[in-house]
């Protein structure tokens, strides 16, 4: 008895018929640069670098409608193997001349704007979107950035080695802070610079406030607790995924300027997890920023991950005390109460190509292991205020039956 059929391969089959019936030469409709085999799953898996512009079609037909494909997840590569036809090989040769289809104005934003129709339906069921090599020009990231902001599902986005730019980035990273459900976001090696750091210090700023916000409303009720007493471990779960918990940024030309703007906004931050910042430019200035606000201000993060810049010293002190936080994690864990599931979601990190490491979210996915242990100490931490906050009132108790009427304070006074 034969499987029934994927919506998504549905799909692909009516946007083939529809690219077909236009009639654009023998090729029209053909998906060899299409992993359809992956589509059984609802992942949309394609090398742009072998679509031919028919097969970009197709693809764009299916992105528009992902929603109803069911899809969960979109791949979609430059330049890797992921598909190695002969067929393939040959078109990509022929697009060597001009470049790839998908890297043309026209083309490139009507890829961009399909991807946008797709990510912000209230149905859609996205949840890692990675445009690994794939640039997108301005026009084409702002339609992105807009489908993004309303993107319902989304954990995880991945732009790596893209070469985005400061420009494309700033079009985007306006939809990138308004998502409240993204985790992870991986802007690994893509051509940003210290123009980008306010941009990033945004995105960064929104996620955080969010989370705050959520923090303070859920607590508005139980003002004259304990602040260990507030929410329950499953509220601190709910609002800490609420945003992001991994940013990548490594292998890009950051300067001082980043270090300055992250650490600003770790100031008031205390979700975020991880930020790997690793083959960048900072030297001892924006090093010795990050590490005053860990040591002043921010006991939540994690792994800061600076190998590659140009200050070993001041990093090493950095590392160490992060590698201190490590051996004790209840100090910064305690305050967010991480969900025993989020290691999971962390370790994907930013969604890197099968057989890559992620060290950062490697790391970050050990030490949230501790938070099940963190949170039976929270419990006993609990208990001790509990017992203390009873204690006192039985105090107040005690002296207000013993202390006198303000009448009788009042004839007792010597003035009078």
């Amino acid at each position: 008895m034969a499987s029934a059929m994927h919506p998504a391969q549905a799909v692909l089959a009516q946007a083939k018929r529809e690219v077909g019936r236009q009639g654009r030469g023998p090729g029209s409709g053909s998906t060899g640069a299409l992993d359809t085999r992956c589509l059984a799953q609802g992942v949309v898996l394609a090398d742009l670098e072998a679509c031919a512009e028919d097969e970009l079609r197709v693809v764009n037909g299916l992105l528009r409608r992902a929603a109803e494909a069911e899809v969960t997840e979109v791949r979609l590569l430059l330049g890797s193997a992921a598909n190695s036809s002969s067929g393939s090989r040959r078109r990509a040769r022929r697009a060597d001349a001009a470049g790839p289809m998908v890297t043309r104005p026209e083309p490139n934003l009507a890829l961009c704007t399909a991807l946008k129709r797709g990510l912000r339906s209230s149905t859609s069921q996205v949840v890692a979107l990675q445009l690994h090599g794939v640039k997108l020009l301005t026009e084409g990231a702002r339609e992105v950035g807009e489908g993004l902001a309303y993107a319902p599902a989304l954990r995880r986005v991945s732009f790596r080695a893209s070469k985005l730019g400061d420009t494309a980035f700033k079009a985007m990273h306006l939809g990138l802070a308004k998502n409240a459900s993204i985790q992870t976001l991986d802007l690994a090696d893509c051509a940003l610079s210290d123009r980008s750091a306010g941009a990033v210090a945004h995105v960064l700023r929104c996620h955080a406030q969010r989370r705050s916000d959520a923090r303070w409303g859920k607590s508005l009720r139980r003002t004259g607790m304990h602040e260990a007493m507030l929410l329950k471990p499953e509220e601190f779960n709910e609002i800490a995924m609420m945003g992001l918990l991994t940013l990548d940024l490594a292998n890009n030309s950051f300067g001082d300027g980043i270090g300055r703007a992250i650490a600003h906004e770790l100031v008031a931050d205390d979700w975020i997890g991880a930020i790997n910042l690793q083959n960048n430019s900072i030297t001892k200035a924006g090093v010795l920023a990050l590490l005053d606000a860990l040591e002043q201000s921010n006991d939540a993060i994690a792994v800061i991950d600076l190998r590659g810049n140009l200050d070993k010293v001041t990093v090493a002190r950095l590392d160490a005390l992060l590698r201190e936080r490590s051996a004790f994690p209840d100090a910064g864990l305690l305050q967010r109460a991480l969900p025993e599931n989020t290691g999971d979601e962390i370790q994907h990190g930013a969604s890197r190509l099968p057989g890559e490491e992620y060290p950062v979210s490697c790391e970050l996915a050990q030490l949230t292991q501790c938070a099940s242990q963190a949170s039976s100490k929270a419990d006993q931490v609990a208990a001790v205020f509990a017992e203390e906050i009873k204690r006192a009132i039985e105090e107040i108790t005690a002296n207000m039956d013993s202390s006198p009427s303000p009448l009788e304070a009042l004839n007792r006074s010597p003035i009078l």
